[in-house]
């Protein structure tokens, strides 16, 4: 299960902020930037000392602990427990503020993902392994997605399947049942199997695009198929979760771990076996932060958490 997840849901992420870019001009460059400060990156610093005065109070920690805290406070992407996900935020910020600027000079969608493009191989050729501060690094290798949601959001918007013609709805049905084969494959096979397809080819230049072509393409198969679910599956508690993504990003340590500690003090173990599990939990985890830390902070500090914004004219907006 981990390992399914993980061939697209940072990709997913990244893409579905996409649809939020200003290319609409609504906002000059400076107010976007300004409006990508008070919900990206205040948060960011609020909750990544949240989570530091977490760590010190749940587990007594020692000085080199407090160090690799703040490492990942640093915005250094790493997979380590202590508010792992936090690296999403300046990655976005940068990510956003670097697409904004990039589209106000080309004036075209199509043209940044092609730059996007050229960021990936960029990634690729120098192998760079995520560890950049502020995880400018990242914004390299996901910039694609983010392009190609910008780009492709109003055509998502507004497709319908009734539209189509006859033969177009063929070519659709297809399409769906080829991409939900290779969902399967991914989940199955990992991926493994075409992999070691690629592995012979011996052109080594034509082996490296398909190679790391194939990343993106597992990547862009299954954010086809969760938006298929996410069109035609309609549940309005889902999505009230999904607008509180980057607030369960900075808190997901805090209530992971302390869930799991408040079941040690009541007797019980919290052991993850299974993928049904995993998948139980999780969902518990997000629903629980609904209902608790989430509220409280939205409530409570709603600049902070970056629920308010400034308008033009100055006035407090949600």
């Amino acid at each position: 299960m981990y390992e399914f997840v993980f061939t697209y849901h940072v990709p997913l992420f990244f893409f579905v902020s996409g649809f939020f870019a200003n290319c609409s001009g609504r906002y000059t460059t400076a107010e976007y930037i300004k409006k990508k400060v008070n919900t990206l990156v205040i948060p960011y610093l609020f909750l990544g000392l949240l989570n530091i005065v977490f760590g010190v109070l749940l587990y007594n920690l020692d000085f080199h602990t407090f160090l690799l805290m703040f490492k990942s406070f640093s915005g250094i992407r790493s997979n380590m427990d202590y508010f792992g996900s936090m690296w999403f935020f300046p990655c976005l910020f940068f990510m956003e503020v670097l697409y904004e600027l990039l589209y106000r000079v080309f004036r075209s969608r199509r043209l940044l993902v092609f730059v996007g493009v050229l960021f990936y191989a960029l990634f690729c050729l120098l192998k760079m392994q995520a560890h950049i501060l502020l995880s400018l690094d990242c914004v390299l290798l996901y910039f694609i997605y983010f392009a190609l949601g910008s780009l492709l959001y109003k055509y998502i918007k507004d497709f319908k399947v009734f539209r189509l013609s006859a033969a177009g709805k063929a070519v659709f049905g297809v399409a769906v049942i080829c991409s939900v084969v290779l969902a399967c494959l991914t989940f199955f096979q990992k991926g493994h199997l075409v992999s070691q397809v690629i592995y012979l080819i011996k052109f080594k230049p034509l082996f490296l695009i398909v190679l790391y072509g194939w990343d993106i393409a597992i990547a862009l198969n299954m954010i086809f198929v969760s938006i298929l679910i996410a069109k035609y599956w309609k549940w309005g508690f889902l999505g009230k979760l999904g607008s509180e993504t980057l607030i369960f990003c900075g808190t997901e340590w805090i209530i992971k771990d302390g869930l799991q500690s408040i079941v040690e003090m009541l007797g019980g173990t919290c052991n993850l076996e299974n993928p049904f599990q995993v998948v139980a939990f999780s969902m518990g985890c997000l629903v629980i932060s609904h209902f608790t830390i989430t509220a409280l902070l939205k409530r409570s500090f709603p600049r902070l958490v970056g629920e308010k914004t400034i308008c033009k004219t100055g006035e407090s907006l949600p």
